[in-house]
C-alpha cells in the first residue's frame, strides 16, 4: 500500500496493451501529438515487445497532466514518455499561466517521476506559426532542458527543428503531423525509449 502514498491527486495509467507478456512497460502521456499519433506510436513500441499504456488529450498541458504523471509514478513502468508542453506555450501566449507557473509545473512533473528509471521528455517544435510558438516554445523548451539537467533519469527527444529538415512530416500549421510525420515521431520516440536502461 505504500506505493499509493504519492503527493497530489493520481490517475493510474490505462491498461497496458500489446508487446511481449513479460516485456518492458511504457506509459505515454501527451497532448494532440500523442492523441492523433497513437495509431503509429503503439505499433512501433509493440514491435519492440514493449507493453504500452497511452493517454492523449488535445488540450492537456503539464499542469493538467500532473495527476496522470503522478499515476505513472505509482504504476512504476519501465519508462515514461511525456509530450505535454505545447499548451504550456499557448498558455504563456494568452496569459493563462505565467513563466514562473509553467516552470514550477515542469519541475513538479520531473520531481514526481524521479523514482522512475527513465522519463523521455519531448521538446516542443519551435516553428509552428500559431499560438505564439516562435516566442514561447523556446522558453518552455529551455525550462525542460534545465530541469533535465537536474534530473538524471530524464532523457530528451529533440523535436524542436524537425519541421525545417522534414517539412513533409508536418501539416500546414507546422505543428501537427502528417501520416508520415506520425510514423517518424513514433520511430524517434521509440528510439529514445530504447536508450533507457533495460531496453533494446
Amino acid at each position: 500500500m505504500a506505493l499509493v502514498v504519492v503527493a497530489g491527486a493520481c490517475t493510474l495509467p490505462p491498461p497496458y496493451e500489446g508487446g511481449a507478456p513479460n516485456g518492458p512497460t511504457v506509459v505515454v502521456i501527451g497532448d494532440s501529438l500523442v492523441d492523433f499519433g497513437s495509431a503509429s506510436i503503439k505499433p512501433a513500441m509493440h514491435a519492440r515487445g514493449w507493453r504500452v499504456s497511452l493517454y492523449g488529450e488535445p488540450t492537456m498541458n503539464t499542469a493538467t497532466a500532473q495527476h496522470r504523471i503522478t499515476g505513472a509514478a505509482v504504476a512504476q513502468p519501465s519508462a515514461a514518455v511525456l509530450v505535454t508542453t505545447a499548451n504550456d506555450a499557448f498558455d504563456l501566449h494568452r496569459g493563462a499561466q505565467s513563466v514562473s507557473e509553467v516552470a514550477a509545473t515542469i519541475d513538479k512533473a520531473m520531481t514526481s517521476t524521479k523514482a522512475l528509471g527513465c522519463v523521455v521528455w519531448v521538446l516542443l517544435n519551435e516553428h509552428a506559426w500559431f499560438y505564439g510558438f516562435p516566442q514561447w516554445a523556446p522558453v518552455v523548451n529551455q525550462m525542460v532542458l534545465e530541469g533535465a539537467a537536474r534530473h538524471p533519469n530524464v532523457r530528451i527527444l529533440d523535436w524542436r527543428h524537425q519541421v525545417v529538415f522534414h517539412p513533409t512530416w508536418f501539416q500546414s500549421d507546422l505543428f501537427h503531423h502528417t501520416a508520415l510525420g506520425n510514423a517518424n515521431f513514433a520511430s524517434q520516440m521509440t528510439t529514445a525509449v530504447a536508450g533507457c536502461p533495460g531496453f533494446t
